[in-house]
């Protein structure tokens, strides 16, 4: 099971194939790759607290949906104040530079390792 924010959790039935993780200032950045019971992947982020995942069908698709959370935001409905929302906006910026370079990490590891597994 892996919980998604917004969500129901995300339930299936597989083996983690990848764990890739790194320490941020502003908390910890968490990817894991699941290989499901049934055809298929389940990619779950953790970011700083915030987590998300998705089922795929293939491992092309499931690196994918990661590479597009490098480009995503997630982040509160509302700020008080605009001293809050710029330092919302710096733990964004720092944590999707931190995000890139770790996804990139695993996107390559994936590709090495479970390509060759097809």
């Amino acid at each position: 099971m892996c919980r998604r924010r917004g969500r129901p959790p995300l339930r299936f039935k597989g083996i983690l194939a990848a764990r890739h993780s790194k320490g941020t200032r502003d908390g910890e950045i968490i990817i894991e790759l699941w290989q499901r019971k049934t055809p298929g992947f389940v990619v779950h982020l953790s970011l700083n607290g915030e987590s998300d995942a998705a089922s795929r069908g293939a491992l092309e698709d499931a690196m994918g949906w990661l590479e597009a959370q490098c480009d995503r935001v997630i982040g509160p409905d509302s700020f008080d104040d605009l001293a809050s929302l710029l330092q919302y906006a710096q733990r964004q910026i720092r944590a999707r530079a931190a995000l890139r370079v770790l996804a990139g990490q695993a996107l390559d590891a994936w590709d090495r390792d479970l390509s060759e597994t097809d």
